[in-house]
Parts: structure tokens; sequence; C-alpha cells
């Protein structure tokens, strides 16, 4: 079975001045065969300011196609900004964001164990020979 832990950290709220913000770092680390680099991020350009920004927790789908290790080159002039890490950082605004942020992951993760399961329990629904003479139903 799929099992996904999440571990959230967070800070006493920042104050600046009449600002507050509420620093939130969550670590999955997956056993039973699910991944740890679970959330998708993606790469900040060059000069940008606002660093790296989180996407979404990663799809079965996604898992299989965005790497870990950085963005994926494609050719010379092409590349998907994408990659998956095992940690995603936030700053809320309240604390009632901060648990909306982690009660959201937490169902993610949930649905994302499940549709691993899924994935192992295939059942035979059809099987076809082709050859040059055509397709034959087994």
């Amino acid at each position: 079975m799929n099992t996904i832990r999440l571990t959230r950290y967070t800070a006493k709220p920042l104050t600046q001045g009449e600002q507050h913000a509420w620093p939130i770092r969550i670590v999955a680390e997956g056993t039973g065969g699910a991944p740890s680099a679970i959330f998708v991020y993606a790469k900040a350009r060059q000069g940008d300011t606002q660093g790296d920004v989180f996407q979404c927790m990663a799809s079965v789908p996604q898992l299989e196609e965005i790497g870990t290790q950085g963005p994926l080159e494609i050719s010379d002039t092409l590349q998907t900004p994408y990659y998956r890490t095992a940690e995603a950082k936030f700053v809320a605004r309240t604390l009632e964001e901060a648990d909306g942020v982690w009660q959201s992951l937490l169902e993610d993760a949930r649905n994302l164990a499940i549709n691993l399961d899924a994935r192992e329990v295939l059942d035979v629904v059809e099987t076809i020979e082709a050859s040059a003479n055509g397709y034959i139903s087994l």
C-alpha cells in the first residue's frame, strides 16, 4: 500500500509593521512504493525576484512526466520549467489560510495515495493480436 507521510512545520507569526505572515514548510515522505518528491514547482526565470513557485501536488501521470532534478531541457531553446521536490514552502496571510493550505494538501496526498494504489490493481480487459492480416481478438 502506498503511503505518504506529511510533516508540517510552522513558525510563530512574523510581524512587519501591521502585516503578519505565517511561514509553513511541509515535508513529504513516501513509503510502500510512494515517492517523496510529490510537490510540483515552476522554476523561476532568470531575474525573477519571487523565486520558484509552487504549482500543485503531482498527479500519477506527473510523477512520470516531471523530473526531480530541475527543469527538463528538451532542446537548446525549449524546456519544461517544472520539477518535483519533497518539500513545499508557503507564507500565509492568516492562521486560517495556513490551516487551509495544510488541509488541502492532506486531501491531495490521500487522493494521490489512492491513485497510486489503483495503478497497481489493473485487470485484463482485452487482448488483441496484431498481424499483417489485421487484428484478432483473443
